[in-house]
Parts: C-alpha cells; structure tokens; sequence
C-alpha cells in the first residue's frame, strides 16, 4: 500500500491489521497493527474517500482509480496522523502514541522520580541514531501529550538522546 492507503488495485483500501503501509511517514514494515493504527486509517480513509465521493458527484465521475489520483489538486493525500490511543484499567491510565508492539525489543524506559509513572520508548532499531516510532505512558498524561508533539513534528528524538538522563523529553516537545 502507499501512503494514501491505497492498493494496487483501483478504488481498493486497506485498514488495520489488513494494511502494510510501504511509504510515508508511519510505514509499517512489520504485519500486524494495533488499534490506534486501525483507528487512525479508518478517520483517514473517511475523510478521504468522503472528499472523493463529493468530488465525483459534482464532476459526475466515479471514484478515482489510482492511488496517485486520489486527494487534493496538489497530489494524493497521505495518512501522516500520529496513531494514539488511550485506556483506563481501573485507577491505571494507559497511553500509546506513533508505532508499539508488544514484542519489541528495541525500547527504552524511563520512569518518573516516584516509580509510578513511566514511558516506554519504541526505536525503529537498536543503533544510537535510530529513531524514535512509538511512545507507551503509563499514569502520566503530560508526557502522552508530549510524545504525540514529538511525533507529529519534524525533531524526531533518537535513540542516544533518549537515553541521555539529561534529555528533557517535555521540553524537547516543544521545539
């Protein structure tokens, strides 16, 4: 799939855990997707094809039929929203933000002074310049909306600077 989540195939989508998204800023090189990814395809697709259909109607032409066809004037639309997700178990908040799996192995965890709360760092690999793809937060709000400012800008974190005790990960956010 390219980043407009478009298929070889005209007017085909995919979504989910159906999606492998080889370009963009979000490609998933790997088969599976959780549900913020899910989530996030299914509001772009929406948009997307709801634009197309409003399109179509008022040129009375059917859906486009390539992925370069579809989105703005200015070209195809790309799904580049930061996958985020929330969940309360019970007193507990739990955050996901960008790419997380719950195999990974090339993460890195930093916790709060007091223990209670802490973020799990996701790289796209175990080198020091790997960049950051994903954030879990674990009871600390501040620092979800932080990883999703990271994620969505354009000063990705690596991995050495992360692991710097003197990286301000809030204050890089803000950049």
């Amino acid at each position: 799939m390219d980043e407009s989540l478009a298929t070889s195939h005209p007017g085909v989508f995919a979504a989910g855990d159906c999606a492998i998204v080889t370009v963009g800023p979000y490609a998933l090189n790997h088969p599976w997707a959780c549900e913020p990814v899910a989530e996030s395809h299914g509001k772009f697709l929406a948009e997307l094809l709801s634009e197309d259909a409003g399109a179509a109607s008022n040129d009375g032409e059917n859906a486009p039929g390539t992925a370069s066809e579809v989105g703005s004037e200015k070209g195809p639309r790309v799904w580049s929203e930061v996958p985020w997700h929330w969940s309360f178990q019970g007193p507990e908040k739990v955050f996901t933000a960008g790419l997380t799996s719950p195999d990974a192995d090339n993460t890195i965890i930093r916790r709060d002074p007091s223990g209670a709360k802490f973020q799990v760092f996701h790289f796209d690999g175990p080198a020091p310049e790997s960049k950051l793809v994903g954030v879990e937060t674990f009871n600390w709000p501040p620092m979800q909306a932080a990883a999703r400012r990271v994620l969505g800008g354009k000063n990705i974190p690596t991995r050495a600077q992360i692991a710097d005790p003197d990286f301000d990960f809030k204050a890089h956010s803000r950049l």
